[in-house]
């Protein structure tokens, strides 16, 4: 919501409401009131410090400078909301431990090996493809969030912390991209630590670690090879298996020298022909995020305490939590004694 038609909401000017955002102003308490309940919070949420705010240095966004900071502060706060949210399961249910290797890379070479290397430390060899993205990053201690208020252009991105979190912001129109943007922040999470990113160079490390991870040397040439043709029906049944978008495939394939530039091009041109940039014929299921649906069903379970009731406690109402964290709220449940569990007992 901007500033000006939130102060359309609450009768308020638009230059008032920047003055209470900044400070510059204390509001009154019908104002106050007001701006709490057209924002869908109570009055006390304002008054609570937040335990750990997202900041724009330690994120790893794409495309930084362009982006407009209006989509990157809103993109943070959300971020911080759903943080908040975390926290308040984390009483609850003891997460999967950070199981990020520590893999740093300053060329696209090493971002190749750092790929390898992970694929490795996760016990994923360096033949067969990903099963599922998320399930990956998840297990790897790696909290994936779908955050449907965020702006689409600030695409996904990544924060360092406890847990770590990558952010979608697309909604999940491709599967294929979705699973490159998940592979692309593990690279910036294991890659990058410590590291300003969002320029072109670190972006295309991440994105030559997200090809490596999704399409390891060995086992991709190895099928590429043997594929009965270059032309897109025999490319479409290397993605249903690998699960990688077609352009991305050719562009590995040229990378390992699987194909040559003239007939990559003529393929490149084939698949803009068609219309494919936009939707790609024959895409792969789509994958979820399970570790917080996983948390909050165990914490519910047990302890008889679900989203609305931590929301609750937050200082939200209902409908603020739905749409931060993209979940559904479900009637109040009877409150017992917590008792904190962790989610590797219940697999």
């Amino acid at each position: 919501m901007t500033q000006r038609a939130l102060g359309d909401v609450v009768s308020a000017g638009q230059d008032m409401i920047s003055r209470v955002e900044r400070g510059d102003l204390q509001p009154s308490e019908s104002l106050k009131a007001a701006l709490a309940h057209a924002l869908g919070f109570k009055l006390e949420f304002f008054d609570r410090p937040l335990t750990d705010e997202y900041r724009l240095a330690e994120c790893s966004f794409r495309h930084l400078q362009s982006t407009p900071r209006r989509d990157l502060d809103r993109a943070m706060a959300l971020g911080t909301l759903f943080q908040e949210v975390v926290i308040g399961v984390r009483e609850l249910v003891e997460l999967p431990a950070n199981n990020l290797p520590s893999l740093p890379f300053d060329s696209e070479d090493a971002a190749e090996r750092a790929a390898n290397e992970a694929r490795l430390h996760w016990g994923l060899g360096l033949r067969a493809p990903i099963v599922n993205m998320m399930r990956v990053a998840e297990n790897a201690g790696v909290l994936v969030a779908r955050l449907p208020g965020a702006s689409r252009k600030v695409d996904a991105f990544s924060r360092p912390g406890s847990p770590p979190v990558v952010v979608l912001t697309s909604t999940k129109d491709s599967p294929v991209r979705e699973r490159h943007d998940v592979a692309h922040e593990l690279g910036h999470l294991t890659g990058h630590q410590g590291r300003e990113t969002g320029d072109l160079r670190t972006e295309r490390q991440a994105n030559r670690f997200a090809s490596a991870f999704l399409l390891p040397a060995d086992g991709f040439a190895a099928e590429f090879r043997m594929l009965g043709g270059l032309d897109w029906p025999n490319l479409f049944e290397l993605k249903r298996r690998w699960k990688v978008a077609g352009p991305t495939m050719l562009s590995r394939a040229e990378q390992l020298g699987l194909i040559d530039p003239v007939n990559a091009r003529r393929l490149y041109k084939q698949h803009s022909w068609k219309g494919w940039n936009r939707v790609e014929p024959f895409d792969v299921p789509a994958e979820e995020p399970e570790l917080l649906t996983e948390a909050l069903r165990i914490a519910e379970q047990d302890t008889g305490h679900d989203l609305r009731m931590i929301a609750a406690e937050l200082g939200w109402l209902p409908p603020a939590a739905g749409d931060v964290v993209g979940l559904p709220l479900k009637a109040l449940a009877p409150r017992v004694a917590a008792n904190v569990k962790r989610i590797e007992d219940y697999r």
